[in-house]
């Protein structure tokens, strides 16, 4: 069994309401009917208000620069600043948050209640246990970590096919982007996933299969705001179950 974590709206419009997630995936809270969870007459909700990201049984909340903030067990995150836009507040990048299980989220007059189930069999991939926590490494310390000492003939930990790696620009609770440049010259942002749970050959199947569907055209679409038009390839290294993403930019 994977692991699984789930969001219940526990007071508020809906309650009962379950969003279940058991891989990779984000989720956007808001008064907008492009959110996954749209909460329209709650005037207390910005349009889009907080982002949650999860890869099971890790999940991070991020407040999106609402107006009133993000309420976590109590404790306020995120807000914009007294007299900004929503405009100017959404470019701004606010804490993450890393949930718990038991852990509430309140915004506005709608709770909802963070359940995770752990698997309960024995992993057979495990984490490197350097990884730690990485909002402490430098950004040298982490494309080191990642892809091995460029002045060393070691073959990198992590391989992107045809992309030479050239800096750090920007970083979550789950990995961090680079800037990289194909042989041809083209620029592309690569987003490197390193997994701080241990992952089964269940986990592992279910990337692959993503890989395999969004390396493909596809004529689904999805808000432009939250996900991406295109990835034009993954790669996957058993190396602390590391997974990256490329696409142009």
């Amino acid at each position: 069994m994977s692991a699984k974590v789930h969001l219940k709206i526990s007071q508020g419009k809906d309650v009962g309401k379950i969003f279940a997630f058991t891989e990779h995936d984000t989720f956007v809270f808001g008064r907008l009917d492009d959110c996954h969870a749209c909460i329209p007459d709650d005037t207390q909700v910005s349009r889009h208000h907080f982002i949650l990201e999860v890869n099971p049984p890790a999940a991070c909340l991020r407040d999106l620069g609402s107006l009133n903030g993000t309420h976590v067990n109590g404790a306020k995150f995120g807000a914009r600043e007294k007299g900004e836009t929503p405009e100017q507040g959404a470019k701004r990048r606010y804490p993450e948050v890393t949930l718990k299980h038991g852990d509430r989220i309140k915004v506005g007059r709608t709770e909802l209640e963070v359940s995770i189930e752990q698997p309960k069999e024995a992993p057979q991939h495990r984490v490197d246990p350097q990884l730690g926590d990485i909002s402490l490494l430098s950004p040298e310390q982490l494309a080191k970590l990642i892809f091995g000492a460029p002045d060393q003939a070691a073959k990198p930990k992590l391989q992107i096919p045809g992309c030479k790696i050239e800096a750090e620009v920007g970083r979550g609770g789950f990995g961090a982007v680079y800037r990289a440049r194909r042989a041809d010259g083209s620029v592309v942002a690569v987003k490197v996933m390193l997994s701080r749970v241990d992952a089964d050959h269940e986990a592992i199947a279910k990337f692959k299969r993503e890989v395999a569907v969004t390396a493909k055209p596809s004529t689904r679409t999805s808000s432009a705001s939250w996900k991406a038009a295109r990835r034009a390839q993954s790669s996957i290294s058993s190396w602390s179950s590391a997974t990256a993403g490329v696409s142009g930019t």
